[in-house]
């Protein structure tokens, strides 16, 4: 991975923000990458020979490293991927920046779905999906033009549901568009559109249709593989789930624009030259934290204090060293050309 990709993704969330600010946000981080390791281990765990397996690695091990510098701290190593939530609250980030809803003309959300199909449908569903939103689309655009009126244009979001407790509809899989589009006329008869393809397939009450405010754009830049469940999150059918969305979405393009609704690029500042690394931060999976590991000129280290709920400076951190042997309850986990993690398993 690249200097720049990393730096970029960092500078969404962290732009223009001291480095105490960024040190007090560490702990909402940490619990981000801790959640995600959890998950990750418990899909490697039940599903040890899934094609996804590198990419649960992957998200096991992002955001590694911290690189502290003498006005700010950066993170290295981003995973990108659809299960770690450390890469996805800054995707959502970057999404709200990214798009203003203001720019289009009496803009509209609309909820397009139909019924809930099993896991073996699942990808001939968003495969359906997409070939009706190209063909309405298609048919919608052609009839403005020929009317004289406004090209359509908006923001379409593809994401995915997963039911475990309800009747009938247990273990099913929800596919929906959330669709930003302009014009309430362009909206209804979008929503027409649908609902005549789908016939029976399609409740009209769940096909909904409001006016944008300020949440609108918060509900666009969730989470692709959002799980809509009340039961245990951490059951074993929920993490089979996920691995059924996170292999179902693979290659998909959830976030589409269409029309004139572009996308906002901000300016470049990713040239700023940091000086030289004063400390270097290494994640510990048993204390769910990132410490010191090692020193520069001016070192710095800070460690998590529990009765605070955030970082402090202390003395150096002297840390073990690293498990290069598993023990029989150690689970290997995560491996690079640089270092080898283990886990003990239930903890």
């Amino acid at each position: 991975m690249c200097a720049e990709a990393c730096l970029s993704l960092d500078e969404i969330t962290l732009q223009a923000v001291e480095k105490d600010v960024q040190i007090r946000r560490l702990p909402m981080r940490a619990k981000r990458k801790a959640a995600t390791q959890k998950l990750s281990t418990r899909l490697v765990q039940l599903l040890p020979n899934t094609p996804r397996r590198n990419q649960y690695d992957d998200a096991w091990g992002c955001s590694h490293r911290l690189i502290e510098y003498q006005e700010c701290i950066r993170s290295w190593g981003y995973c990108h991927r659809r299960i770690c939530t450390v890469c996805a609250s800054i995707r959502q980030a970057h999404i709200i920046g990214s798009y203003d809803f203001h720019q289009l003309p009496d803009p509209h959300f609309v909820t397009l779905s139909a019924r809930n199909i099993t896991a073996d449908r699942l990808t001939e569903r968003i495969q359906e999906y997409e070939d009706v939103w190209r063909k309405e689309m298609q048919a919608l655009q052609k009839k403005n033009r020929r009317q004289k009126r406004d090209k359509i244009s908006g923001l379409r979001k593809l994401e995915i549901t997963y039911n475990d407790t309800h009747g009938k509809w247990k273990n099913t899989y929800h596919p929906h568009f959330h669709v930003l589009i302009s014009g309430s006329a362009n909206a209804e008869e979008l929503r027409a559109t649908w609902l005549q393809y789908w016939g029976d397939e399609a409740s009209h009450l769940a096909q909904d249709v409001r006016a944008c405010d300020e949440s609108t754009m918060l509900e666009m830049s969730k989470y692709e593989t959002k799980l809509a469940i009340t039961a245990d999150p951490n059951s074993d059918d929920v993490v089979r789930a996920i691995d059924v969305i996170v292999g179902a979405l693979f290659g998909k393009r959830t976030l589409q624009p269409f029309g004139d609704f572009k996308k906002h690029e901000p300016e470049d500042q990713f040239e700023k030259d940091y000086g030289e690394p004063v400390a270097n931060w290494e994640w510990n999976a048993r204390r769910g934290m990132w410490l010191v590991n090692g020193q520069r000129d001016q070192p710095r280290d800070y460690q998590f204090d529990r009765t605070s709920k955030g970082y402090k400076k202390v003395e150096l951190i002297e840390l073990a060293p690293q498990l290069t042997t598993p023990k029989p309850d150690q689970l290997r986990l995560f491996e690079s050309k640089d270092w080898v993690w283990y886990e003990r398993d239930g903890r």
